[in-house]
């Protein structure tokens, strides 16, 4: 009996953020277990070779795309044929669907849908596009109940069966990380720093933790992680117009060992988003011990779970006195820190590829019936 082939999207394996996270941890846990007969193919960037992938197998078939990553006209030219011959593709971010192969598509977050007003055109674009191609799919992987609920509101009856897969912390993400050559590096005091990590857009509400961090008082400088984009304009000028000096600082893009230590030796972990489709950050930072506080709007909750101190971030006051609270109660920062060793478990890339490889068992065996 041939072996059934499933596609995978994986031109994002060698991109930063969320979705360079996502597609590298599931395909190298995909490509070390057993598929039980499924084949795997990947498509990757036409901007690097095979050999580039660190896989833990080399029992993968790996396609270099013609297709440029995001560019429309190139993946309805180009993808289309490199899918063909597979039994289902998997689009890890919704963006493409093949019309001539069965489908499944991850849906990563619909911030744009939800809250046009906090991107920028070219997201919403997108946003519109996967929105767009969603009712194609034959099934979607959700990476949360709050994603797969705006999904719900957002397509109604048109929305494909779907599943909640969560996402996990990377495995260099724990808290026996060297820290000492780090902390060095960027003038840091072990448990003597405010740690921000995010992108700096504005749904992620840093504006706002700027303001909240200057109106608290506390001592320890604020840390923010990660790299500049359209609102890291206003958060500059934030911080010169209340005269913050070197007590904030922007340091833009790091390696995961560095974040790792970062998390790992912060006094506390700030996670202000206005909307997330997962909130990748939080469950990293409860991996290497940090004490957490974070939003209660989308998806944060589910992830934090009881082990961080969640607010309403869309009040300044809230974050001013979440952050006096955690400054002056130490018991309170141990118990958080306690908290999240257990409740990080609960998430990993094992599990991830072993609920996604279910999925392609159970989409295809529905097509077989």
């Amino acid at each position: 009996m041939r072996h059934r082939l499933v596609a995978i999207d994986a031109r994002g394996y060698f991109t930063g953020g969320g979705i360079g996270r996502y597609t590298r941890n599931l395909v190298r846990e995909l490509a070390a277990m057993a598929t039980g007969g499924l084949g795997l193919r990947l498509l990757i960037s036409n901007r690097h070779r095979a050999a580039d992938l660190d896989l833990p197998s080399t029992d993968v078939e790996v396609v270099v795309s013609r297709a440029e990553w995001m560019n429309a006209a190139e993946e309805a030219e180009r993808l289309e044929d490199e899918a063909a011959g597979a039994d289902v593709f998997h689009s890890l971010t919704g963006h493409w669907l093949p019309r001539r192969t069965m489908s499944i598509a991850t849906l990563l977050d619909l911030t744009p849908i939800v809250h046009p007003r906090l991107v920028d055109g070219e997201a919403r674009a997108m946003a519109a596009r996967i929105v767009e191609a969603l009712p194609r799919a034959s099934h979607v992987l959700a990476i949360s109940r709050a994603t797969a609920a705006d999904a719900g509101q957002v397509l109604g009856d048109r929305l494909p069966p779907m599943s909640v897969v969560h996402l996990a912390a990377a495995p260099q993400f724990h808290t026996d990380v060297p820290s000492g050559n780090v902390l060095t590096r960027f003038n840091l005091l072990a448990r003597g720093f405010v740690l921000a990590v995010s992108a700096l857009n504005a749904h992620k509400n840093l504006e706002r933790l700027v303001r909240g961090y200057a109106a608290a008082g506390i001592e320890p400088p604020l840390v923010i992680v990660g790299a500049h984009r359209e609102a890291a304009e206003s958060i500059r000028a934030a911080i010169a117009r209340l005269g913050l000096g070197t007590r904030v600082r922007l340091i833009g893009r790091v390696t995961d060992e560095d974040l790792a230590a970062l998390y790992a030796t912060c006094r506390m972990f700030v996670y202000p988003s206005l909307y997330e489709g997962f909130g990748l950050p939080v469950i990293e930072a409860m991996a290497c011990g940090a004490a957490v506080m974070a939003s209660n709007r989308s998806s944060v909750p589910e992830v934090a779970g009881e082990a961080a101190l969640l607010l309403d971030v869309t009040r300044t006051a809230a974050l001013v006195g979440a952050l006096k609270r955690l400054e002056r109660e130490p018991d309170l920062r141990s118990d958080l820190r306690r908290r999240a060793l257990a409740r990080a478990p609960a998430f990993s890339w094992t599990r991830t590829a072993a609920e996604t490889l279910d999925v392609y068992r159970r989409v295809l065996q529905a097509r077989a019936a």
